[in-house]
């Protein structure tokens, strides 16, 4: 059997990063409750070659998404893609919701060294608009009157 060369070494170790790449991509979005079929990534090769890996290179992760299926929080069966959306989504409000929460943390702590300044107007804003992220967030809650 003939050695192989350095050349085949390095291509089949690049290669090997790709398929690894793909394959760490794929487990972490199975924990996000993704499915992919058996075709989302093409077979692995015997030979690699150059080509092989610029094939492997070319698969991004907006492509892997789209050959996905997932549920949603309704339980019905949605793309990948729909599913990232509604990621993206929910992280956006989190990222706001911290956001939100740092400036009014900050304002407070701004308003409790300066007491003898305070205006209590801005302690009212404060909470108006906690009130106000809490709605977003939530929505409307519904409160059933109990009878007497």
């Amino acid at each position: 059997m003939p050695k192989k060369s350095q050349k085949q070494i390095e291509i089949e170790k690049e290669y090997k990063k790709e398929v690894n790449r793909l394959n760490r991509f794929i487990k972490r979005a199975e924990k996000r409750g993704y499915r992919f079929s058996e075709k989302a990534i093409p077979r692995q090769v015997k030979n690699p070659t150059k080509a092989s890996i610029e094939r492997l290179k070319k698969i991004k992760t907006s492509d892997l998404y789209a050959k996905a299926t997932a549920l949603s929080e309704s339980g019905k069966i949605i793309s990948g893609a729909e599913k990232r959306k509604e990621e993206k989504r929910i992280a956006s409000e989190k990222a706001w919701q911290a956001r939100r929460r740092k400036k009014d943390e900050k304002e407070l702590e701004k308003m409790q060294q300066n007491k003898s300044e305070s205006n209590p107007f801005n302690m009212g804003q404060i909470v108006y608009r906690k009130l106000k992220a809490l709605y977003l967030t939530f929505g409307k809650i519904k409160v059933k009157a109990q009878g007497f």
